[in-house]
């Protein structure tokens, strides 16, 4: 006869399962060692971490905005002040420039008609204080005339027969304010032919349009 089998194996089996789904669910809860308790207190560590960062970093980009702010309220009186610098320099440079436009007035109205000399005179006068006022005001011709040709300081706006490089005529002063070229002069410089060459040529240009008008000019009858 066989022997009888009772429940035991089944009841190992029902002990298996039980501790697999013990497994997976101690899987799925906190870690081995850490309390959901623990685990709460970190999180709220964490959060109040974050808090803590985000009110440093509001109070970063307030400061950042007052900084920006202060540098184009800056910028607009840097502004302001500069132009009130200028106008204040036109104001003085026009006020001094005002006497000698009185004294050219009062000329103006003068009698010339009874003392012409007396008259010129007087306007000599003013054209020296005009001269001596831009001499204060540190502005000075640019020397020209029979003077070597320097780009710096001159503009050839023609050529003449003449000395090559020499400026043989100022048609425009320049000036220098300081060491800076305010305006340079405007001259006429030498093409390198001496003046006897050029005399000649402008002998020979002129016989030639005489001779041409007088052949175009009706003979006599």
């Amino acid at each position: 006869m066989a022997p009888e089998q009772d429940g035991t194996p089944a009841a190992g089996a029902n002990s298996e399962g039980a501790q697999s789904a013990d497994n997976d669910s101690s899987a799925l809860g906190p870690p081995s060692g850490v309390s959901a308790a623990s685990m709460a207190a970190e999180i709220a560590e964490l959060k109040a971490e974050l808090e803590t960062l985000k009110g440093e970093a509001d109070k970063r980009l307030e400061a950042w905005q007052r900084t920006q702010a202060d540098l184009e309220n800056y910028k607009r009186r840097a502004l302001q002040e500069m132009g009130e610098r200028v106008r204040g320099a036109q104001a003085a440079l026009l006020l001094d420039f005002l006497a000698v436009v009185d004294d050219f007035e009062r000329a103006m109205e003068a009698d010339h008609a009874t003392d012409p000399a007396a008259w010129v005179d007087g306007v000599r006068l003013i054209e020296q204080k005009l001269y001596q006022f831009l001499e204060q005001k540190e502005l000075a011709p640019i020397a020209a005339e029979h003077q070597p040709f320097d780009p710096n300081f001159h503009e050839a706006i023609g050529q003449a027969p003449g000395p090559a490089g020499q400026i043989l005529a100022q048609v425009q002063k320049g000036y220098l304010l300081g060491d800076r070229v305010l305006r340079p002069a405007r001259v006429i410089v030498g093409a390198g032919q001496d003046d006897e060459e050029g005399d000649e040529q402008r002998d020979d240009a002129a016989s030639g349009e005489a001779t041409e008008a007088d052949s175009g000019s009706p003979e006599p009858e």
